[in-house]
């Protein structure tokens, strides 16, 4: 009778594993990795866009915000990536203005399953339906410089 219970333990632990295990069979995710975030807003910005940097998780937003600022009310493009915090895997924004008017919002999480994962991102993207500065841009060090009404 003690084998039949420890039979069924190992059992069931086998079971529970394969249930949360990936459903794609090698374990891996989409692949998606921050860098592929990063080449998907250059790219989407165009040759030749100011490129208004990337900044750091708690850093001072403020140079950036006026790099975006200055560009968007010359109609220049433009890009920008923004770390953000995350619960459990690595957030960032971009926001791009491209060479025909566009201005687009681009959103990654390294892993919306939650697991922690680098290579699992998925990139989310919104074209901007009447975007506008918020006050004062240059001098905010933790704002976010557009809306994206």
């Amino acid at each position: 009778m003690k084998y039949r219970s420890q039979l069924a333990f190992v059992i069931l632990i086998s079971l529970l594993v394969a249930a949360c295990s990936s459903s794609d069979g090698d374990g891996g995710g989409s692949g998606i990795t921050f860098a592929d975030f990063q080449a998907e807003v250059k790219l989407a910005a165009g040759a030749g866009a100011a490129d208004c940097g990337h900044v750091a998780l708690g850093a001072d937003r403020s140079e950036a915000n006026c790099c975006v600022a200055t560009n968007f009310v010359q109609f220049l493009p433009f890009s920008v990536i923004f770390d953000e915090q995350g619960i459990d895997s690595r957030v960032a924004r971009g926001l791009v203005l491209d060479a025909s008017g566009a201005t687009t919002l681009f959103v990654f999480d390294s892993d919306p399953t939650g697991g922690n994962r680098q290579d699992n991102g998925r990139i989310n993207s919104v074209t901007c339906d009447n975007p506008s500065l918020t006050q004062n841009p240059c001098s905010d060090p933790v704002g976010f410089p557009l809306t994206c009404g």
